[in-house]
């Protein structure tokens, strides 16, 4: 791909035409008396409008859900996301559309697919729970899973969809527009988190991996298929996925999940908001805090541009993305050659000031490596015998950003020599070059 440098001189004229808002995972419920799923929801509709009016183009022209909006399909939770919907739609002129995701699917009392499926359409005012919409030229097709374990059932799906893609090409003699597609679950092995949890079918009575709607997109580098419900954050690089088509998740307004590529669950340490961190025993790493959504923005010609922000503070999470055609796999960018293109996370000339060191222990603080998604904490004897190895996730998708990092050690032996070693690593699981080092020894007891 090009520099940052040409993308923003190639897009400096860039004139969109469409600007839309996508979200998912906001578990709006009625239960809970934690609402935050719900404010930040409403913060989406907000925030759109607020950046849009200090565009050049200020159109809001619509909100899509790519599922879970509510935490369940009791009628409760559906009225209450579907209020927000109302309230938000008819304060900004704008409307929005919500496929089911699991959650929907879910509630004690009903445990009947036609009994949820009727649920949603009347909280909604849905006839239907599949749509194929046109905004100002562009085609935005949207599908639900099929049953209470939010399967797709490929057979009648798939045809479905594949003709309702070939309806949005022949709307366009360039076919440079892109076709934007949403569902709940994401394609296996495309976007972050699509490798624990997927798009299934049933075959032969098990839940296998979809197989016909991928090999549908993978026809098509016109489709941009946003998905939910793997609650990682967008802001991380393997969040957009670029092969045959493109692929994009959608975040979560209510938690997050983590991951850290190349380390054993056994010594991960998530953090909190503050930085602090804390001890989990599962492959990904939960952390209650989420409040990522996405803005996409298209012009004429097809080009893109999107944003990814954040709900709690209302400000822009790094850098935009660019897209500047969907014609030809040939143009993507986002592909899996940013392995060894994107860059490593370092160090910028730090020092580690004021370690605390105690008979049993050390702490230091140290300054944000650009890049980090996670540090590798290294414990060692002062001869270099490893003792240890821990992981800590980095916080760097918080915005306002912590200042400092807190690194900590335990269980050390009294009046000892060691020295720490910490390495900035990357989403890809790169490590960076220069790790830091503190040599120290523990107090007396």
């Amino acid at each position: 791909g090009s520099s940052k440098e040409s993308d923003e001189q190639y897009f400096s004229h860039f004139e969109p035409v469409i600007r839309f808002a996508v979200t998912s995972d906001a578990h709006i419920s009625a239960d809970k008396t934690e609402l935050h799923g719900l404010q930040r929801f409403k913060s989406v509709y907000d925030d759109t409008y607020n950046y849009a009016q200090t565009q050049t183009y200020k159109g809001f022209d619509h909100v899509f859900v790519v599922g879970d909006g509510a935490d369940d399909g009791s009628d409760d939770s559906l009225n209450m996301y579907a209020k927000a919907i109302k309230d938000q739609g008819v304060k900004y002129s704008v409307e929005t559309h919500a496929v089911m995701g699991n959650h929907e699917l879910t509630d004690f009392t009903r445990l009947d697919y036609d009994t949820l499926v009727n649920a949603f359409k009347q909280a909604l005012g849905y006839q239907t729970i599949d749509f194929h919409i046109t905004i100002k030229g562009f085609h935005f097709i949207m599908f639900s899973p099929r049953d209470v374990h939010w399967q797709y059932d490929e057979d009648n799906l798939g045809p479905w969809l594949d003709n309702e893609i070939q309806k949005a090409l022949a709307d366009d003699p360039s076919k440079t527009k892109p076709i934007f597609v949403f569902q709940h679950l994401g394609i296996k092995d495309t976007v972050y988190g699509s490798d624990i949890q997927y798009m299934e079918r049933t075959k032969d009575g098990a839940r296998v991996p979809a197989t016909v709607i991928p090999s549908i997109l993978k026809k098509y580098p016109q489709v941009v298929d946003f998905s939910g419900h793997s609650h990682t954050i967008i802001s991380d690089p393997r969040s957009v996925y670029q092969k045959e088509y493109t692929a994009i998740t959608t975040g979560s307004l209510s938690y997050n999940v983590f991951d850290i590529k190349g380390a054993s669950d056994l010594h991960v340490f998530a953090t909190d908001t503050y930085g602090h961190c804390f001890y989990s025993l599962i492959d990904f790493f939960f952390n209650d805090d989420a409040r990522q959504f996405l803005i996409f923005e298209t012009d004429k010609t097809g080009a893109s541009k999107m944003i990814i922000r954040d709900a709690d503070s209302h400000q822009q999470v790094g850098d935009p993305l660019y897209f500047r055609s969907f014609a030809s796999p040939n143009n993507f960018r986002y592909t899996l050659n940013r392995i060894n293109s994107d860059p490593l996370a370092e160090f910028d000339n730090v020092q580690i000031a004021d370690p605390v060191i105690t008979a049993d222990s050390v702490t230091y603080e140290i300054p944000h490596a650009k890049y980090a998604q996670n540090y590798r904490c290294d414990l060692y004897t002062e001869d270099g015998l490893p003792i240890k190895t821990e992981y800590r996730l980095s916080d760097l998708w918080l915005v306002p950003q912590p200042p400092v990092f807190q690194i900590d050690f335990y269980n050390l032996t009294p009046n000892t020599n060691y020295y720490t070693q910490i390495t900035p690593v990357n989403s890809w699981g790169k490590p960076g070059k220069n790790p830091l080092t503190l040599h120290f020894r523990t107090s007396a007891s």
